[in-house]
């Protein structure tokens, strides 16, 4: 017998003292906890974009009311300057509105910073003013 014979022999036989397919379990269980383990990463990854992004959405949401808000208080200060409250709450949101006017030669030009927070954040503010004419006579800015 040459030593070649002998050679692969001895490896069919170490093959065989190990139960049968115990190779192949012991890989493919190995295999499946490391596909296991990158299904848990990505589900973890993506998860925290999804919550992310609905915190983002959330907050474009309220910056969009917010500014509604403000463009619906500046109207109202618009129509009659006198008449708008300091502050007052809608929808939520507080709105505060700090006016003031200036006498000019032929009439009165009011303004208002417009203010609108949520929770006690200041998410928006809007500068808005109308000129009111000695004849009554409207013009707005």
């Amino acid at each position: 017998m040459s030593r070649a014979d002998q050679s692969r022999g001895a490896a069919l036989r170490i093959v065989r003292k190990a139960p049968e397919g115990a190779t192949f379990r012991n890989t493919f269980m190995i295999e499946a906890m490391l596909l296991l383990l990158c299904v848990m990463v990505l589900v973890a990854v993506v998860m925290a974009i999804l919550g992310f992004s609905y915190v983002k959405g959330q907050e474009a949401s309220d910056l969009n009311r917010a500014i509604t808000i403000a463009a619906n208080a500046a109207e109202r200060f618009e129509a009659d300057p006198a008449a708008m409250p300091q502050s007052q709450e809608v929808d939520g949101f507080q709105v505060e509105c700090a006016h003031g006017e200036e006498p000019q030669g032929a009439g009165v030009l009011h303004h208002a910073d417009i203010t609108v927070s949520f929770q006690g954040e200041e998410l928006y503010t809007l500068a808005t003013s109308r000129y009111i004419s000695g004849g009554g006579v409207h013009h707005g800015a």
